[in-house]
């Protein structure tokens, strides 16, 4: 082999080694801040805490009905946040859409595709409050939610519960009435 493409190949083997050390101790650097997050309870929510009082809103549902903080805020209320390209959204919303069928208020807003929102719509059956945003969720965002799905059990306009799944709602007492059925 000529001195050359020696000289070459050690090169390329300190560039790897380098590259490696970086790679290696941002790893270890990502374990540290998530061990420390783990342990003090701080991991970054999906959805607004428990306690937490509604933000500020507006919003028009499918049949042309305002949807804000003073309506959701009024009693007891179940918020659903789907999206059309999330698979997780697609298996829930159907049980979302089943509870929404008993007392109660139920909002649902669906983000993504238009077309596929509106066949999501009709699960409803207009049982709910039902808003399609297209393109990115606004309401979602304004209302502290960043993923999906969510769901939240409101009181008087504070969140009660939150899950991402129909599961995570057993045991409140609308959920077991809707089951009792």
């Amino acid at each position: 082999m000529s001195t050359g493409m020696s000289a070459a190949v050690a090169v390329i083997g300190v560039i790897n080694l380098l590259f490696t050390y970086g790679v290696v101790r941002r790893v270890k650097e990502h374990e540290t801040r998530i061990a420390e997050l783990a342990s003090t309870g701080t991991l970054p929510s999906s959805s607004p805490p428990v306690g937490t009082a509604l933000q500020d809103f507006s919003a028009t549902t499918t049949d042309g009905s305002p949807v804000d903080r003073a309506l959701v805020g009024s009693g007891e209320a179940f918020i659903g946040f789907f999206d059309t390209g999330c698979a997780p959204c697609r298996e829930q919303l159907p049980e979302f859409a089943r509870l929404s069928h008993g007392s109660g208020q139920f909002f649902a807003f669906i983000a993504g595709d238009a077309a596929q929102a509106r066949e999501l719509a009709a699960l409803f059956d207009d049982h709910a409050f039902v808003v399609i945003e297209e393109g990115p969720p606004s309401t979602a965002a304004a209302l502290g939610v960043n993923a999906f799905p969510t769901l939240l059990m409101l009181k008087e306009g504070v969140v009660m519960a939150n899950a991402v799944s129909c599961d995570g709602l057993e045991g409140l007492p609308r959920v077991q009435e809707v089951d009792a059925r």
